[in-house]
């Protein structure tokens, strides 16, 4: 394991917080990543919704995804890190449901 610390853990974090502001009026309460800085380029931003009612309005809007990456761009992200990432939307309902409530298990 590297001792080395990678700038794009801040930047994640920051776009973390942007996106919730930019999204939040349309049912997400929450947003995570997973990534694996340095060793793979890109991470999976997480949508959190309430409902899988809410979850399933979200992932049917054709915008959710580009608005997830270019969150990362405005970020600081790089096109090589922004075209190995993704946006998943993901409601407490199903967590609850199908994994025990834990957030952690449903992001692997």
């Amino acid at each position: 394991m590297s001792d080395i610390k990678d700038e794009r853990w801040g930047m994640l974090e920051n776009a973390e917080h942007e996106l919730l502001k930019r999204v939040e009026a349309r049912g997400v309460t929450g947003v995570a990543s997973v990534a694996a800085f340095p060793d793979v380029p890109g991470a999976w931003i997480w949508l959190c919704t309430m409902t899988d009612a809410e979850r399933d309005n979200l992932i049917e809007d054709p915008t959710i995804v580009s608005t997830g990456l270019s969150t990362l761009e405005d970020a600081g992200f790089v096109s090589s890190d922004t075209s190995r990432s993704g946006v998943v939307v993901q409601s407490q309902e199903t967590v609850d449901r199908d994994f025990e409530g834990s957030w952690f298990h449903a992001q692997r």
